[in-house]
C-alpha cells in the first residue's frame, strides 16, 4: 500500500504542512499516475512555503508516499512523489478514492 496525501500550499505559522491522506495499492498508483510528471524527495515536501495555509484554503497538490519494499516503477525508489499538474479531484477520480470532499 501506498499514500496519496493531498496537500495545501505553504504551511501554517508553527511550521506543519496541512495533508488530508488515504490508503491506496501501489500498484493502481503506479498504473493511474505513472505517466504524470513528477518530483521525488526523501522528505515531505512543502509546496509553495512562503504561503501561510489556513484551514480555509483549498488543497490544490497530489503527493504519493511510497514506504520501503512497497514501491513498483515508476515509484519504485522509497520517497514523496509529488505528481506535478493533478488536482486532488482529479486524483480521486482516477484512483476511486471516496474521501471526503478537497
Amino acid at each position: 500500500m501506498a499514500t496519496i496525501h493531498f496537500v495545501k500550499d505553504g504551511k501554517r505559522v508553527n511550521g506543519e504542512r496541512v495533508t488530508t491522506s488515504a490508503e491506496v495499492s501501489t500498484v493502481l498508483a503506479a498504473e493511474k499516475l505513472g505517466n504524470f510528471n513528477c518530483r521525488r524527495s526523501d522528505t515531505p515536501p512543502t509546496i509553495n512555503p512562503e504561503v501561510r495555509t489556513s484551514d480555509w484554503a483549498e488543497y490544490k497538490h497530489v503527493v504519493l508516499e511510497v514506504e520501503d519494499d512497497e514501491g513498483v516503477p515508476p515509484f519504485s525508489t522509497p520517497g514523496y512523489y509529488y505528481i506535478i499538474g493533478l488536482t486532488p479531484s482529479e486524483c480521486k477520480q482516477l484512483l476511486g478514492i471516496s474521501t471526503p470532499s478537497v
